[in-house]
């Protein structure tokens, strides 16, 4: 989270430019990888991660960003591990986004 709000807040030890330049990576996810956070809400920057364990076979799936939602901006960081599959690490990962962001009260009302 201290990553997240050095990126994204004006009271950061990065320069602006710096900042910029961080977001507009975080923005640019290939098509197969915008999934996690971005589930969570719209305008999504973000960075994730994935991978099996060589000792269990099991998945680690990381997902942290930025997401809007509700009129807010919302800073969220999803770790995990121990999934079967990778595709039900990112199930789960987008579920607690989707939560984390829920009891901020950011949420946007269904309609």
């Amino acid at each position: 989270m201290r990553l997240l709000e050095a990126v994204s807040g004006t009271d950061s030890e990065l320069s602006a430019a710096s900042r910029a330049y961080l977001t507009e990576l975080m923005g640019q996810v290939e098509a197969d990888q915008r999934w996690g956070v971005s589930a969570a809400g719209s305008d999504a920057v973000l960075k994730n991660g994935w991978m099996p364990r060589t000792t269990t076979g099991l998945w680690d799936v990381n997902s942290i960003g930025r997401v809007e939602s509700g009129g807010h901006t919302v800073l969220v960081a999803v770790l995990s591990r121990g999934h079967a599959t990778k595709e039900a690490g990112i199930a789960l990962v987008e579920s607690v986004a989707k939560a984390a962001v829920g009891v901020t009260g950011a949420v946007t009302p269904a309609g």
